[in-house]
């Protein structure tokens, strides 16, 4: 059961941050979802989800290129490349995620697995 504050390490070398909620039973294999915040947010504005949804998956809230605790990155336009390695380092997690849902304004606007 915990709630931490991590940082990685992107393709071209940004420092990104993300909370990462686990409350599920440490016998059983929770599955993982990734919550994705608007613009102009972070990762604390999705954190009234927490309490509904830590219970039973491992909560993955990244920061978004210079959100929050994010660096903005380098300073050219960000392309695909870099989020399909995000997608990559966050299959190292040991529960990898399965699920993601995007917020546009304060709705859900895009639920997903992949």
């Amino acid at each position: 059961m915990t709630t931490s504050s991590n940082f990685w390490q992107a393709s071209d070398g940004t420092t990104l941050h993300y909370c990462l909620d686990d409350f599920t039973d440490p016998w059983k294999k929770a599955d993982c979802v990734v919550l994705l915040h608007p613009g102009m947010g972070s990762a604390l504005r999705l954190y009234a989800w927490v309490p509904h949804l830590a219970r039973d998956y491992v909560v993955v809230r990244p920061d978004i290129r210079g959100h929050g605790k994010s660096e903005p990155g380098l300073d050219k336009p960000l392309t695909l490349p870099p989020w399909g390695s995000m997608r990559l380092q966050l299959a190292s997690i040991p529960s990898a995620p399965r699920k993601a849902i995007g917020w546009r304004a304060s709705l859900p606007a895009v639920c997903g697995s992949f």
